[in-house]
């Protein structure tokens, strides 16, 4: 396996790790903004933490691999992007 590989492997585990999901509940009215809430004064917006999280640990993650120079940090961002599709249509 090749040190690309390697890599790019590491880092989508790290962000299906790391990534936090918007907190849905089976009673609408308690589940984030961003996910299944009946609650109209939400505004379909985050409420339960999970955009802070994700943005801040997509930094983190950008920030640590930026400078190593075995691959383009576009690939942690394709990689985030992907995680975020997987749980987001769930």
């Amino acid at each position: 396996m090749s040190n690309m590989l390697m890599w790019e492997k590491t880092v989508i585990g790290l962000c299906k790790l790391a990534y936090r999901q918007h907190y849905r509940c089976e009673d609408c009215w308690y589940s984030c903004g961003a996910a299944d809430s009946c609650d109209d004064s939400k505004g379909g917006k985050c409420t339960c933490g999970a955009d802070d999280h994700n943005t801040i640990l997509l930094g983190v993650f950008t920030d640590c691999y930026a400078d190593h120079g075995i691959f383009d940090v576009s690939v942690i961002a394709e990689a985030w992007e992907t995680v975020k599709k997987e749980n987001d249509d769930g």
